[in-house]
């Protein structure tokens, strides 16, 4: 399988390295010093990853296909009994645009929790600046609702040419 996109977040503290890789499917690898690389878990696409990000901690990942209209934000469920049977231990939120997504990319949080969690640490942690062919960039902020319930993402702002900045 062709490889299409890579990312190597920054470790989380007291976890093992690991390094995101897609191509027809998204892989997680994590490092372990007795046995090296290994995949820990892996999930097959629709159609070939060509755009993918992983936050500062890589706590959450955001993908999307070459004409895809949705971006996938995948995130590690809570609960073990949330996990759903397709996606295993990760499930993801879907972000619609309304023409194909041309780019992803995560502002790096100011600030950490103790837990170096993009989640825990406040609302200016885990937003995700998107733009699609609709020449629209759109930023995205997480909302993290009480267990058991699923990570969402909103829209919380759209930029124009015209839009004044202030």
């Amino acid at each position: 399988e062709a490889i299409t996109c890579i990312a190597w977040p920054a470790p989380q503290p007291g976890q093992p390295p690991a390094l995101w890789v897609a191509g027809c499917t998204i892989a997680l690898w994590r490092f372990s010093t007795s046995s090296g690389w290994q995949r820990a878990w892996s999930r097959l696409q629709a159609a070939p990853v060509r755009h993918m990000a992983a936050s500062v901690h890589g706590s959450l990942l955001a993908t999307a296909g070459a004409h895809d209209r949705i971006v996938k934000v995948w995130h590690r469920c809570g609960d073990e009994r949330q996990a759903r049977a397709t996606t295993g231990p990760y499930d993801f939120c879907a972000l619609r645009h309304p023409t194909s997504v041309a780019s992803l990319e995560w502002r790096p949080p100011e600030r950490h929790s103790p837990h170096g969690h993009e989640a825990d640490a406040g609302a200016d942690a885990a937003i995700l600046l998107t733009a699609s062919a609709d020449g629209m960039p759109r930023l995205w902020r997480m909302a993290r609702p009480p267990e058991p319930e699923p990570l969402r993402m909103f829209l919380c702002a759209t930029l124009t040419a015209d839009s004044s900045g202030a």
